[in-house]
């Protein structure tokens, strides 16, 4: 029929034996449950349904054809709609899993479904979502080429977030209200996440990968709580086109950073980065007199490949009373290299002092390990009290001022030193360089008196 239908039944409606080609509007509205044919709906106009559940015939997902589809369902059974849609607004009072797949890229202008138990959204194209984002109550999953609204800010709320774009694009930031989130996106974009309250990143597809970005710069925010990676993290810039990207950029703001099991934080460019250039920074930002602790545990591996590594748990100003640590377990690993044979002479400091690395520290050539701390742990090397410190260090990004107790205490211990004295110059820089280290020593604002170990 080239003309518009409308059908509307007090009670259920059945149209299992009805075959509609349209091309005009078709209204479908039951009181009760509305009951499809197994091949559908195919219309060249739009699709208005009001029911109370919407079912095909023996039970297969229900096949939509038309250029927009309104529906509005007031049941609480579970959905399951396979379209070739170019807009689609859904209201559902479903308490069940609510499933959308649609074969072309998709304007979800409207879409409410307050008690569904599990949102899916499956779309072979482009899905633009409603500016105001999408909300379920339990999982939601994204599965697209792109993921947008006008300006690419979404809003998405989930206690479980898994997302999985193929050919996404432009700058993205995605603010989050999320628990658990597996996000894998490729194309050519840069993404960037902000969760306010506790984050895991963790495997919901059994990929092994909770995280991960081809061609763009991934940073990820967490304004308050805890931040656990249970899952590999990766971002990689695969194409030569001299737009460097494969950073990877994580902010506690107010918690503590953890891995748990083994898992991979990798960071890969196709060009490699100047000295200073962080191909991945793990940091603590808040400022407080709260402990906080970033920790790699057994089995993972932090790796960049064509950057450096910094590792920042107490930022400029942070109050003296916060105690602030890294932990690199045993078996756990850490890597900054050009090329993989590349020789393990590049540089590893702490509070921009020089130590020599564990067996478990591999820093190649022109590369360096940048950790911030109050000390180092015991997987840490120890200080190289023999290093020329007369070469210039790269200035760290946050670097903590030092207190002014330590030069009376040190001057005491081993006599002033006369830098103008040209025999003298290198062993004073590193006197000094000492100092700096020791005064994230201090305890109650002195030295921490001997202990003998036995």
């Amino acid at each position: 029929s080239g003309g518009d239908i409308a059908i509307t039944s007090v009670g259920s409606l059945d149209l299992s034996q009805a075959a509609f080609t349209l091309g005009g509007t078709l209204n479908l509205a039951a009181s009760d449950n509305l009951l499809l044919a197994a091949s559908g709906f195919q219309s060249s106009g739009p699709l208005n349904i009001k029911a109370a559940n919407l079912s095909a015939q023996g039970g297969v997902p229900v096949h939509l054809s038309a250029t927009t589809a309104d529906i509005q369902l007031t049941g609480s059974d579970a959905i399951n709609l396979i379209g070739d849609l170019q807009q689609l607004a859904l209201r559902t009072e479903s308490v069940g899993a609510v499933t959308i797949s649609n074969n072309q890229d998709l304007i979800l202008s409207r879409l409410d479904e307050p008690n569904a138990d599990a949102l899916s959204i499956a779309v072979v194209g482009a899905l633009r979502i409603p500016n105001s984002g999408l909300a379920t109550a339990h999982s939601l999953a994204i599965d697209a080429f792109d993921l947008l609204d006008d300006d690419r800010s979404l809003s998405l709320s989930a206690p479980q977030l898994r997302v999985a774009l193929s050919a996404a694009s432009g700058h993205n930031l995605w603010n989050l209200n999320v628990d658990e989130l597996d996000a894998a996106v490729s194309g050519h974009a840069d993404l960037q996440l902000v969760d306010n309250q506790g984050l895991s990143l963790v495997d919901l597809n059994g990929d092994g990968t909770g995280l991960s970005l081809a061609d763009g710069n991934l940073a990820l925010l967490l304004r308050s709580g805890d931040l656990t990676i249970n899952a590999d993290v990766g971002a990689i810039d695969s194409s030569v086109d001299g737009t460097a990207t494969g950073h990877i950029d994580i902010e506690v703001a107010n918690g503590n950073l953890t891995t748990q099991g083994p898992l991979q934080i990798t960071s890969t460019q196709q060009t490699a980065g100047a000295p200073g250039d962080f191909a991945i920074a793990l940091r603590l930002t808040d400022t407080s007199a709260s402990d906080h602790t970033i920790t790699l545990n057994t089995g993972a591996k932090l790796t960049a490949i064509g950057g450096d590594i910094l590792i920042d748990t107490r930022p400029i100003n942070t109050q003296p009373a916060a105690k602030r640590q890294y932990i690199q377990a045993a078996g756990a690993q850490v890597a900054a290299y050009t090329n993989k044979n590349d020789a393990t002479t590049g540089r590893a400091t702490i509070n921009n002092i020089p130590f020599i690395p564990s067996s478990e520290q591999k820093i190649g050539s022109g590369r360096w390990l940048a950790i911030v701390a109050d000390a180092p742990s015991n997987s840490l090397g120890a200080l190289d009290e023999n290093l020329d410190v007369s070469e210039d260090l790269p200035p760290l990004p946050q670097q903590q001022p030092v207190g002014p107790s330590v030069d009376n205490q040190f001057a005491q211990a081993f006599g002033p030193c006369d830098e103008l004295d040209p025999k003298n110059r290198n062993r004073c820089r590193v006197n000094s360089a000492l100092k700096t280290f020791l005064s994230h020593w201090l305890v109650g604002g002195e030295m921490a008196p001997k202990v003998d170990l036995k």
